[in-house]
């Protein structure tokens, strides 16, 4: 699914085919990719971005309110150069969202990122958080004001609530940085 968008897919005629959700994280699961190359780096945390204003689910003004809480709180981590954003494939954010952070570019697979026993894995709803690794994940779906409750409730029972228990959904900002502080 990463790269769709990328393809007409009308070219593709009768060999196009759609492949269901679940069948697209089992690939990803299984994908030996990581195996073969493994991107090095020294974060400790890393902000997997994802297309949400461009997909009009918030506005920028929220968005913009959501980094800059994200910000007070991994302040530390950002200053020690220990925190990154990972484009999402398709890259479709404004880039100034993420000014004076760390990018790790959206061509690297986030199966092939280097992972250590403080790593941490921070997502608004990225199906990202289901790869299997060691990382500490958080879904941050509830920290961020969208247009719709609608789609957030969408989203959540859709994507959210289907991970396991190994993803942390803080309640808020307080819940977030909480459990930050204990698994520093």
């Amino acid at each position: 699914h990463k790269y769709l968008e990328s393809f007409n897919i009308k070219k593709f005629g009768q060999a196009a085919k759609i492949i269901s959700f679940y069948d697209c994280q089992q690939i990803r699961k299984d994908s030996p990719i990581a195996s073969i190359f493994n991107y090095e780096h020294d974060y400790t945390c890393i902000f997997f971005d994802q297309p949400i204003v461009n997909y009009g689910r918030t506005t920028e003004e929220e968005y913009l309110k959501f980094m800059k809480n994200i910000r007070e709180i991994f302040l530390e981590e950002i200053s020690n150069n220990k925190f990154c954003v990972k484009l999402h494939p398709g890259n479709h954010s404004d880039l100034r969202f993420y000014e004076g952070l760390h990018i790790i570019p959206s061509y690297i697979p986030s199966e092939c990122l280097n992972i250590n026993k403080d790593s941490l894995w921070l997502a608004i709803s990225s199906s990202t958080l289901w790869i299997n690794n060691q990382a500490k994940k958080i879904a941050l779906i509830n920290l961020l004001d969208f247009k719709s409750n609608k789609t957030k409730e969408y989203i959540r029972k859709s994507v959210v609530m289907n991970f396991d228990n190994n993803v942390f959904i803080p309640k808020d900002l307080t819940d977030l940085k909480n459990f930050f502080i204990k698994n520093k």
